[in-house]
């Protein structure tokens, strides 16, 4: 599906405009909107063809699945992530920008787009919207904004394995812990690059933003700054929680193995008596004795007990 509004230079509306209508002197700029799942491919084609942009981005294998920034002689391409909340999925969103107009491609239908697409269709917003990166500004910031729920549901699936922790089994907690890290990697690496690019776009000469317009497009960059910051402090709090749970899960296997250990050490002499006195040999006088089991089940006793209390007194049993 493919959409363009444009405004003319009388300050009108115009959201029925057709791409044979883009180059009409009276249209001041034009947004052209390409859904490419719902697009007849010969329209987007002679689209691409009327607006001369560098549509060879799109093709760009290499830099998919990062945010980009390209720069050409009277335009350029910048292309940004809307990210989904249930599985973390970044969309790429690819936005051609000129003095004239900016195109937006993308290739399933975001809500981010349709929320700044239903705001700048308002005839009450027309004046807010001067030129193409008035839309730009709009469309990025919905799509930032769109990150501070995903940062805040992977922070609350932390404060529930803190609250959780000690009811759960420890394979549980570590898998839980290892699948936020997981998403937490993926969003950092759909942060980052914006928050980078953004800041190239502040103070980059090819990028042409009006003095009075760099403050928004700062707001979008420290809301982008303020999540790398939570990001980074949620990696470390997952990080605590699993060195805390590896050193918990130690003490505990140390704790198992001193037990073992005792025993294994209480029973040794007295497996050597077993075994010594199990020897079938004829002439052992203790075999013959009236009392000799009852001595030996007492001298076992004896060692034990003994072995017992001298472990006790090295500090074997204490916590």
């Amino acid at each position: 599906m493919t959409r363009i509004l444009g405004k003319t230079k009388e300050g009108e509306l115009l959201n029925s405009l057709t791409r044979e209508t883009l180059h009409n002197e009276n249209i001041a700029w034009f947004w052209a909107d390409i859904d490419l799942k719902q697009s007849n491919k010969d329209e987007f084609k002679d689209l691409q063809r009327a607006l001369h942009f560098d549509w060879q981005s799109l093709n760009d294998q290499q830099g998919f699945r990062r945010s980009q920034l390209k720069y050409a002689k009277d335009n350029f391409y910048l292309g940004v992530f809307a990210v989904e909340e249930k599985n973390i999925k970044g969309y790429k969103v690819h936005f051609f920008v000129s003095q004239s107009g900016i195109v937006s491609v993308h290739e399933t239908e975001l809500p981010e787009i349709n929320h700044s697409w239903s705001f700048c269709s308002k005839d009450e917003n027309a004046d807010k919207l001067i030129n193409p990166m008035d839309i730009l500004y709009l469309t990025l910031d919905d799509i930032v904004d769109g990150y501070f729920p995903i940062i805040h549901g992977l922070e609350e699936r932390i404060e529930k394995i803190d609250r959780k922790s000690k009811n759960e089994s420890m394979k549980r907690v570590f898998n839980q812990v290892f699948d936020i890290r997981s998403d937490l990697l993926k969003f950092r690496h759909l942060v980052a690059p914006l928050e980078d690019i953004l800041h190239r776009m502040i103070e980059s000469d090819h990028v042409k933003i009006e003095d009075h317009k760099i403050e928004k497009f700062h707001n979008i960059y420290r809301n982008l700054t303020r999540l790398s910051h939570m990001i980074e402090s949620d990696m470390e709090i997952t990080a605590d929680i699993r060195d805390g749970y590896m050193s918990l899960t130690s003490y505990r296997m140390n704790n198992i193995m001193k037990i073992l250990t005792v025993f294994s050490s209480i029973f040794m002499p007295l497996t050597f008596i077993v075994g010594l006195y199990g020897m079938n040999f004829k002439y052992m006088p203790e075999l013959n004795w009236r009392y000799g089991y009852f001595f030996s089940l007492i001298v076992m006793a004896i060692v034990g007990f003994s072995m017992y209390i001298w472990f006790r007194k090295k500090g074997w049993f204490r916590d």
